[in-house]
């Protein structure tokens, strides 16, 4: 009977720990400055134990490979802060000027172009930013126009890219500009096919 309690005492530690350690990295993710003194009034743990949190999560950046963030002590020595993590999110300037210029791109259909927009938002901007670049957005979506030709381009984009990158010939069917019956076919190779990349012109 002991041994069953102590078991289920190590599984909720453990379970309280993940807890800790996700919300910790959710929050230096977003560019938040983590308070030792509020983390131990927060999850009722002392000092070391928030060190040993910061370590841990420190050596997760570092198995997979992400060398441009670390984990540093604030100058005042009380807290712990992510740098880089804000280096790469994009302030409410740059996401309103990639938006404009995708908007106005008209490329994609009214689906695709939101459901980009909303991704950007999600992962790209820091939260306390997330509110207002999510307004500013929402005001240029109101205006967009998508083209009449409304069929899907994402999977259209891609296959074009590994032909080109695969250097294979391309056959292209399209209308008549002036707007006669017919079709007109082409076949189009990318500029570099039957030759190796780099190779003499």
């Amino acid at each position: 009977m002991e041994k069953r309690n102590n078991e289920d005492g190590d599984k909720k530690d453990g379970v309280k720990r993940a807890e800790r350690l996700l919300s910790l990295y959710t929050r230096l993710c977003d560019g938040e400055v983590i308070s030792i003194h509020e983390e131990k009034k927060n999850f009722h743990v002392d000092r070391r134990t928030v060190q040993r949190d910061m370590e841990a999560i420190k050596i997760f950046l570092a198995e997979r490979k992400r060398g441009h963030w670390e984990i540093e002590l604030t100058e005042d020595k009380r807290g712990y802060i992510l740098l880089g993590s804000q280096n790469s999110k994009m302030s409410n300037g740059e996401i309103l000027a990639v938006s404009k210029i995708l908007l106005e791109s008209r490329a994609f259909t009214k689906e695709e172009m939101f459901d980009i927009l909303d991704k950007m938002l999600e992962g790209c901007v820091p939260s306390s930013n997330r509110n207002m670049a999510g307004k500013l957005i929402a005001n240029e979506k109101h205006h967009y126009v998508e083209l009449q030709n409304k069929k899907p381009v994402y999977e259209k984009i891609w296959e074009l890219g590994v032909h080109i990158r695969e250097c294979n010939l391309l056959e292209i069917t399209y209308d008549k500009a002036s707007g006669e019956a017919g079709e007109i076919k082409r076949v189009v190779e990318p500029m570099n096919y039957g030759r190796p990349a780099g190779g003499a012109g």
